[in-house]
């Protein structure tokens, strides 16, 4: 027969009142449930053996709390409310059931179809789709979209490594800057596969309308150098190419020099300085003058342009 009725919680506590029938007994404290509450059934039969179960007051009967509300799911599942409510909008999750006091709430089924629409969100599977995805996709069609999603994820690590080869060059090339004292020096240079975007005439300025003339522009083109080519009465520019190259840049040692300038003229001035250093020094030059425009680094200074001056020489 019960004797005793004790609503009490979930964390075990040592009773140490001399005057308590628990005295010297564990016991539980707390514990916040809404609408739900602990109780406890004693057999003086037994050896205080602990029956634990959950009382709903509303319906009057003994049950599990098998639901959960909007707040508690998006807690659960580390999602906001309003995404909640989104997806419900959109007709791929819908709540259990709604009370009497418009909360809605979700069971354990709900919670694993949650769980598969943030996995297709995750696969970059627009919501307007995932209904679809979710009532007539099979074995197959799972592994398509999950082969489509991987080389998605593989291109998108081969840029993210693209921008970080950028950002060591940069910080390289600029550290490198401000070493130098804008004094000619030699370097050894590799191979250079060029492309040609367009030609302007010698004597005619690069202006905005003849960049959009000739659009599309190559690809991360002000993240390369450009290359500016003296060639039969036209100045060539240039790109940096894998594929099938207009012109080549053999590899050599390279006399060059670093240019920060304002107006075009002062990269003529410079152009003709560097033809008579060539001349006092007695180099043999095997190529003609090549300008190179490394715009990336005039983040650093934005009232200038950034090139390099460079020949071929032994």
């Amino acid at each position: 027969m019960l004797t005793n009725l004790m609503i009490i919680t979930g964390y075990h506590r040592q009773v140490n009142s001399p005057a308590s029938p628990w005295y010297g007994h564990q016991m539980l404290d707390t514990y916040a449930y809404p609408r739900f509450d602990l109780i406890f059934s004693i057999d003086p039969r037994s050896d205080l053996r602990f029956i634990v179960e959950l009382f709903n007051y509303q319906q009057g009967v003994l049950s599990l709390k098998e639901h959960i509300t909007i707040s508690q799911l998006a807690q659960l599942m580390n999602v906001s409310v309003h995404q909640l409510r989104y997806f419900e909008e959109k007709g791929v999750l819908y709540p259990s059931h709604t009370e009497e006091n418009q909360y809605r709430m979700y069971g354990l089924h709900e919670i694993y179809q949650l769980s598969h629409i943030l996995l297709l969100r995750k696969l970059n599977v627009p919501v307007g789709q995932i209904l679809e995805c979710m009532t007539s996709f099979a074995a197959d069609d799972y592994n398509r979209l999950l082969e489509h999603s991987l080389q998605k994820v593989q291109a998108e690590i081969a840029n993210l490594k693209m921008h970080e080869q950028f950002i060591h060059k940069v910080l390289e090339e600029h550290d490198s800057l401000t070493q130098r004292n804008d004094e000619y020096q030699v370097k050894r240079l590799g191979s250079r596969h060029l492309k040609l975007w367009f030609a302007l005439e010698n004597g005619q300025e690069l202006t905005a309308g003849n960049l959009f003339e000739h659009h599309p522009a190559p690809p991360r083109l002000f993240e390369n150098d450009l290359h500016y080519l003296s060639d039969a009465g036209q100045v060539k520019l240039c790109y940096e190419t894998v594929d099938v190259a207009d012109y080549i840049l053999e590899e050599g040692n390279y006399l060059y020099k670093h240019l920060s300038v304002i107006e075009e003229s002062e990269i003529d001035y410079e152009i003709k300085q560097m033809e008579r250093y060539v001349a006092h020094h007695q180099y043999n030059c095997q190529s003609k003058i090549v300008l190179v425009e490394k715009s990336y680094l005039s983040m650093f200074d934005n009232n200038k342009l950034q090139y390099e001056i460079q020949v071929k020489v032994e």
